[in-house]
């Protein structure tokens, strides 16, 4: 009765570890729209293929002229489990698939050149309402295919409860740990919702680990047929699976050194490899005899990601980082993030594994009996196999990064489950309860990505109309499409060559039947634009063609600055509607209905990158908020020419006031004014409400001498009046000017 209660306790806690695994991965799979996995749309094309011509693509330069492109070389076991729910839907519905097809619309203004912690248009395809309803075609197919990869995941992780509950069956909870941390990685889930043979490779390895445990633990012929299947499978599945074949050869051979009946081993060993041999050798045979390369790896290098003279790999370093992040979490095609300190706090704890796994080496080393554990113990073999799977990915991947760029964490899948038992047994080593500590670390951010990552990347963000009930809005109308509610600046200065914040928030009152980006150009004088940026609405989310009437959202838009910005001024904001194919804007109208040039609908001060700076004096008793530090002007001026005066204000405070300049002849003698120049400083681009405190501000300006300007030497004043008051600010005598025809 204990013993059928404890394997009932055993079965309860896998099914419930695969109750909540299947939970979330629903949950990530449904929020993840078509074609947002890199690869998804070539692998249902793949399986399609097998199908329509009842032959696998061709390999090579011409899997490009397929819709399976580079995915044609890969080994195609998921891909036979893929075709029969496709198959079975074609003849269900003969036509199905053409009438209720999968619509890819490119996002015109997809970002993904880099990786972020925020969404903005990671979404590569643009998504409107109907398109999974009704969910029949290609559409069904599409949820078909990821529900087999999700049954891969079972796969993988009754064989990770499998194969830690056999490696160490005197710590009962260690294999419900294992397996519960390792199917709430948000990647696992991530890869689990769609459609990747990354899942399928991780699930006949991890089978491929338990099934040889079982072997070298009790060798007969029926296990050994069952691991050598496993691992032909797993190499059928993907060429990242190869390193089984030495790693069974290793577990062979340790068996052989320790099993006294020799012919025994033999035979499980010829079972074990003549059946992974009669499984997947025929493929890579037909490859190599087909392509003249067992691999299929040659249709990669025509990819616009294969390195060449004009596109080089990134750092070695970097590409590892990233592949250590997209590891635990990195989703969609940019891809987008967890902030940087989540991976380093990984980082820390991974180290922190390898310290453990040190201390129990040593522990080990110093014991004893080390030599009659090695030759009787399968445990350290195992483990030492763990490390030999992980090493020989890790080596493939960097073989393959010299060759594309793909700093993929799910490409080391093959030794996900080598990896996740190894950095178990570290935490344990350094604590007992650092293991669960890691347990929650890993369930708490596989609960924050669909909300902190997936949704907003790949889904609209709307806002109630209460939201604006108690603010001042715009209500500028675009067409009789939107209204432009607010566009705020989220700092009212910024550098060149940075990046600028910009809330837009919009009203919809019509859906659209052509997709328009919002624009934002920053302008300054004479209409020159130093910076722009477009979007599809919604960061990408929320297209045109995909508006309902009466919805609210804002976005916050990253204006990318120019670095030639050519001096600091401050800058209107406009913001507009433009059609995708025929660039037409929409006609703006204000709040009463009157047509607008323009949607100047905000400023901000951008500082030029190469103005010297220049220090400010100390401020004495009597120097007032902004002072005449220095003037530097040509001593003769010609009448009936425009001469040039540069101004130094020194600006000791801000100040609230936009004040005048005011640049003055004067007779010296009398006093009389002979000629001057007044105005807003920078031809008002720059006012001194803008000036901020602690700071030198250099202006350039114009003096125009009249033709009717009398010769003579006359004083030339400078300084800053209040238009309203007419009271000054400060002046001071800044040269003597000789005034010459």
């Amino acid at each position: 009765m204990p013993q059928r209660k404890r394997i009932w306790q055993k079965q309860g806690r896998l099914a419930l570890i695969l109750f909540v695994y299947t939970l979330f991965t629903i949950v990530y799979s449904w929020l993840i729209p078509p074609f947002e996995y890199a690869d998804e749309p070539r692998h249902l094309a793949y399986a399609r293929w097998l199908i329509t011509y009842r032959q696998f693509p061709p390999q090579g330069t011409a899997a490009w002229e397929t819709p399976v492109m580079q995915e044609a070389g890969q080994p195609p076991l998921y891909y036979f489990f893929l075709a029969v729910p496709v198959s079975l839907l074609e003849k269900a519905a003969p036509g199905s698939m053409e009438q209720w097809p999968l619509t890819f619309r490119a996002n015109p203004t997809y970002n993904g050149s880099h990786t972020r912690h925020y969404a903005d248009n990671d979404n590569i395809a643009l998504h409107l309402p109907e398109d999974m309803t009704p969910l029949r075609g290609e559409r069904l197919a599409l949820v078909l295919g990821r529900g087999i990869t999700l049954l891969f995941g079972w796969v993988m992780l009754i064989a990770v409860y499998n194969l830690t509950g056999e490696m160490f069956a005197k710590r009962p909870f260690l294999a419900g740990q294992v397996t519960l941390f390792t199917a709430l990685i948000p990647q696992v889930l991530y890869m689990s919702g769609v459609i990747s043979n990354d899942i399928p490779v991780a699930a006949l390895c991890t089978l491929s680990f338990w099934l040889l445990w079982r072997v070298v633990q009790k060798p007969t012929l029926t296990r050994g047929l069952a691991a050598g299947v496993a691992i032909g499978l797993a190499l059928l599945t993907k060429i990242s699976a190869l390193p089984l074949l030495p790693i069974a050869l290793v577990a062979f051979a340790w068996l052989w050194q320790r099993q006294q009946e020799k012919r025994v081993v033999w035979l499980v060993t010829a079972v074990t490899l003549l059946s992974a041999l009669l499984i997947a050798g025929w493929w890579f045979g037909r490859a190599w005899y087909l392509y003249g390369t067992p691999f299929g790896l040659t249709a990669h290098d025509q990819a616009p990601w294969a390195f060449s003279e004009t596109f080089q790999r990134d750092g070695l370093g970097q590409q590892w980082l990233d592949v250590f992040e997209s590891f635990w979490a990195s989703i969609g095609w940019s891809p987008t993030q967890f902030h940087d300190n989540v991976y380093w706090l990984l980082l820390g704890l991974v180290l922190l594994a390898l310290v453990g796994l040190g201390k129990e080496l040593w522990q080990g080393w110093r014991n004893p009996n080390l030599v009659t554990n090695l030759r009787q113990n399968p445990q350290p073999l195992f483990l030492f196999l763990f490390l030999f799977m992980l090493g020989a990915t890790a080596l493939a991947l960097e073989a393959w990064m010299r060759r594309v760029s793909a700093p993929f964490g799910r490409l080391l899948f093959p030794a996900l489950a080598p990896i996740i038992i190894l950095l178990w047994l570290g935490w344990r080593a350094i604590h007992p309860y650092l293991a669960h500590l890691l347990l929650l670390i890993v369930a708490v951010l596989a609960i924050l990505a669909p909300i902190h990552i997936i949704w907003p990347a790949y889904h609209p963000q709307q806002l109630p109309a209460a939201a604006f009930a108690q603010t001042e809005t715009l209500n500028w109308q675009f067409g009789d499409m939107a209204q432009l509610l607010r566009v705020t600046p989220q700092q009212s200065s910024a550098q060149a060559n940075s990046t600028l914040p910009v809330e837009v928030c919009w009203r919809t009152l019509a859906r659209a039947q052509s997709d328009y980006l919002v624009f934002i150009h920053l302008v300054g004088p004479d209409n020159a634009v130093i910076a722009h940026r477009d979007t599809i609405p919604g960061l990408g989310t929320y297209p045109t063609t995909a508006w309902q009437p009466d919805t609210y959202f804002c976005d916050r838009i990253e204006v990318r600055l120019w670095d030639n910005i050519p001096q600091t001024l401050v800058y209107n904001i406009e913001v507009g509607l433009i059609d995708v194919g025929r660039e037409a804007r929409l006609p703006i109208y204000d709040q009463a209905g009157n047509p607008m040039s323009n949607a100047f609908a905000g400023q901000v001060k951008v500082a030029a990158a190469a103005e010297a700076a220049v220090s400010l004096p100390p401020r004495q008793s009597t120097t007032p908020a902004i002072d005449v530090l220095r003037v530097d002007t040509p001593l003769t001026w010609s009448i009936n020419t425009t001469q040039a005066i540069t101004v130094a204000w020194g600006v000791y405070e801000d100040i609230a006031v936009d004040y005048q300049v005011f640049a003055h002849l004067i007779d010296s003698q009398s006093g009389e004014l002979i000629t001057q120049s007044d105005g807003a400083p920078f031809a008002g681009w720059y006012n001194t409400s803008w000036w901020s405190g602690g700071t030198v501000v250099v202006e350039k300006r114009p003096f125009p001498i009249p033709d009717t300007a009398p010769p003579g030497t006359y004083t030339l004043i400078v300084g800053l009046y209040n238009l309203q008051t007419g009271e000054r600010l400060v002046e001071k005598q800044a040269a003597t000017i000789t005034l010459q025809r």
